[in-house]
């Protein structure tokens, strides 16, 4: 998803979950997948989603595996139009100082990226939806020989994989969670501004410990 990289040399990364929009969407898309296995009787995915979150909740499972899990699990019935459906719900719940920032970076001729651990299915639709011009996201498993959460080193891995190709620089980087920390200190590198969103006191203290200590924060 636009790809196109022409006439512009700065990038905003911006992420998903309590960013972009004010809810965790993974959550979300359980709850709209189970309910649509039981309209639909795909009791075997239903299984295999309780299952995983059984597993999670017991600390068999890391959050990755689960959502491993719950991805093979509802491909095979979780359809476009579902997803268009989520979407378009989820980005009802925008967060509007986000947004704004969003449209001052197209004023700029500043590319924004949607880098998120969230699923692709629907993360790209929500880019879309809220004028993110590329979204990098968790593929399907049955996408990946080597599948990875897009989250922590392998969302930056990511993201720099995609603004060198383009010969992007990091202006600003929004983000509400220490998992981000791998992109705050490489876009404080390329001497980026970091905003964060409604962070928690664990994420202060993480990014304390990272050592980062200029940032800025909005609601």
């Amino acid at each position: 998803m636009g790809n196109r990289c022409e006439n512009i040399n700065s990038a905003i990364v911006v992420d998903l979950d309590k960013t972009l929009v004010k809810v965790n969407t993974f959550r979300h898309f359980i709850v709209m997948a189970v309910k649509a296995s039981i309209v639909r009787l795909h009791f075997a995915p239903l299984l295999l989603i309780v299952a995983a979150i059984g597993c999670r909740l017991l600390r068999i499972y890391s959050h990755s595996d689960m959502k491993r899990q719950i991805l093979s699990a509802t491909a095979g019935f979780v359809t476009e139009l579902d997803l268009a459906h989520f979407a378009a719900k989820m980005a009802v719940s925008a967060n509007t100082e986000v947004l704004k920032i969003i449209s001052q970076a197209h004023e700029n001729r500043e590319k924004v990226i949607l880098a998120t651990a969230a699923p692709e299915i629907y993360a790209q639709k929500i880019a879309m939806l809220t004028g993110c011009d590329t979204c990098i996201a968790t593929a399907l498993p049955s996408q990946c020989t080597d599948w990875n959460e897009c989250a922590r080193e392998h969302k930056l891995v990511a993201v720099k994989a995609y603004t060198d190709s383009c010969n992007l620089h990091i202006s600003s980087l929004i983000t509400d969670h220490f998992d981000d920390i791998p992109l705050m200190a490489e876009c404080s590198a390329q001497g980026g501004a970091i905003i964060l969103v409604s962070p928690g006191k664990r994420t202060l203290e993480q990014i304390a410990e990272a050592g980062i200590t200029s940032y800025s924060i909005i609601k």
